[in-house]
């Protein structure tokens, strides 16, 4: 919709050099209560404070708020509230800054849930913020259902996340 949120079941498409990442946004709704609740946004523009820094700003591919945090997209082109949740997609000779830097900023400024989503190793690594550290809390692989936390009430296709190979041919039918 035009206030941030996804109404219907549409999907997120993050197109990175090389690749595209198809995120069903199908778990998203308007309502507070089930599994709906959720802010989402891509590519964010972050401007968060730290005890160690006056300023930080992040940008990661995709971030969620919970909607009792963030009732609304904010006016602003750039949020200071730390997401309850970000995913980052693991970009081509970027990887450890994706994986190390990426993921120790978040943990600073109070993101509790980080996706790490490998396109070319079709893999999900699901992190949860815990004492202060983060600790994997799942990893999925390849296609298939899969409930993935922090919206583990929904039920994932991961078969519609990844593009096709590259030299691949994808045909789409259509009813006669």
């Amino acid at each position: 919709g035009e206030d941030g949120c996804i109404n219907n079941p549409v999907a997120v498409t993050v197109r990175l050099p090389e690749r595209v990442l198809h995120v069903p946004a199908s778990y998203r709704r308007r309502s507070r209560s089930g599994p709906g609740g959720w802010i989402i946004l891509g590519e964010p523009e972050l401007h968060l404070g730290t005890p160690e820094a006056d300023s930080l700003v992040l940008v990661p591919d995709i971030a969620g708020w919970r909607r009792e945090r963030m009732p609304e997209v904010p006016d602003a082109a750039a949020s200071g509230l730390a997401p309850d949740w970000v995913c980052e997609i693991v970009s081509p000779g970027r990887e450890s800054h994706d994986r190390v830097r990426k993921l120790a900023w978040y943990g600073r400024v109070g993101v509790g849930w980080a996706w790490i989503v490998d396109a070319d190793q079709r893999t999900v690594e699901v992190y949860e913020r815990t004492g202060g550290r983060w600790v994997l809390h799942d990893g999925v692989a390849d296609a298939g259902a899969a409930r993935i936390a922090p919206f583990g009430e929904v039920e994932f296709d991961l078969s519609e996340w990844w593009a096709p190979a590259p030299g691949a041919i994808h045909v789409v039918s259509e009813a006669p």
